[in-house]
């Protein structure tokens, strides 16, 4: 009796099984008859400011005989994160105003990026266009503001959000399951090698490299500040600088509102103390030597500080991001 159990319950268990696999197969075939189905070969991109990039995508078309894709849609959205402004109001003397003013994080208008008519019935790989960000708008509940003509005013951790759809030759559109995000970043952080440099104090060469540590990081502050974490033996200072969308290093006099001090004392630079930084290459520094095959840019900078009642200290620099 038990033996004839055990073969009644192998059977009805076989029977379950091949009814899984038939509704299995049955659902298996219902969706391929949609069709419409889209991979794409990354959904997460880094948009580096001011490199010039066209930045693109790629999809793989999975085209069914019964029901092909005929035309790809792509909207774009743009999401700005929120934003902290330290308090600066010079009309202000007596601090009355708060210490901050926060932008809430705020998502875009979405558009249509781009439409690609399908002629290919075979499954096969497409390319998009390169990202352009007209006709998105910002703070739509103030009246809307257009994205900044210059992608240097983007904040780091803002991003571009596609979406992509698919038409099909029943009528049908199908939306994909994944969107496609592209967060604005920098190309200029990381970790830099020293490679060389001089140190003038007085104008009398103080040291021709040996006080430079081996490395050094540089951080993003915003999509084309950075800070310099250390200066030559002084690891203690930081020093912020912009790069420009042509790869020009300038120093901003004041940062959030505070003169930039290094060593307590005032920032000088090439332009603001032209005879006083005369032995660190003022006529050819302060650029970037882009590295764009293995991604060991070069910054090449010059910098220093003027001590009252002694005199100036310069700095130059070659340093290159590992």
């Amino acid at each position: 009796m038990k033996k004839i159990l055990y073969i009644l319950s192998i059977a009805i268990l076989g029977l379950f099984f091949v009814q899984c696999d038939k509704e299995y197969d049955d659902l298996v075939t219902e969706n391929a008859k949609v069709g419409g189905l889209i991979d794409v070969n990354n959904t997460a991109f880094n948009y580096v400011v001011g490199d010039g990039s066209s930045y693109n995508f790629e999809l793989y078309l999975h085209q069914n005989p019964d029901v092909t894709i005929q035309t790809i849609e792509i909207y774009k959205s743009f999401y700005s994160v929120p934003v902290v402004i330290p308090w600066n109001d010079p009309e202000d003397p007596a601090h009355t105003t708060a210490d901050s003013v926060n932008i809430p994080a705020t998502w875009s208008n979405e558009v249509l990026e781009e439409s690609i008519d399908i002629t290919n019935t075979a499954s096969h790989w497409i390319t998009t266009t390169g990202l352009d960000y007209a006709g998105l708008t910002v703070n739509l509940n103030q009246g809307g503001n257009a994205l900044p003509a210059s992608d240097g005013e983007l904040n780091i951790g803002d991003y571009f959000n596609f979406i992509v759809k698919a038409k099909l030759s029943n009528g049908e559109t199908v939306s994909q399951a994944y969107n496609i995000k592209m967060t604005v970043s920098t190309r200029f952080a990381g970790t830099y090698n020293f490679i060389e440099g001089v140190y003038y104090r007085l104008g009398v060469l103080s040291s021709a490299g040996d006080y430079w540590f081996p490395d050094y990081q540089f951080e993003s502050v915003d999509a084309k500040t950075y800070r310099m974490i250390g200066m030559c033996a002084w690891m203690d200072n930081i020093l912020y600088f912009q790069i420009d969308d042509d790869g020009v290093i300038t120093y901003p006099e004041k940062w959030d509102g505070v003169d930039q001090i290094l060593n307590d004392e005032p920032l000088m630079t090439c332009e603001s103390h032209p005879s006083d930084m005369v032995n660190v290459n003022c006529g050819n520094t302060n650029f970037v030597v882009k590295d764009d095959v293995n991604g060991k840019d070069q910054l090449v900078m010059s910098f220093g500080y003027y001590t009252g009642g002694s005199g100036p200290r310069e700095f130059y620099q070659v340093m290159k991001k590992q």
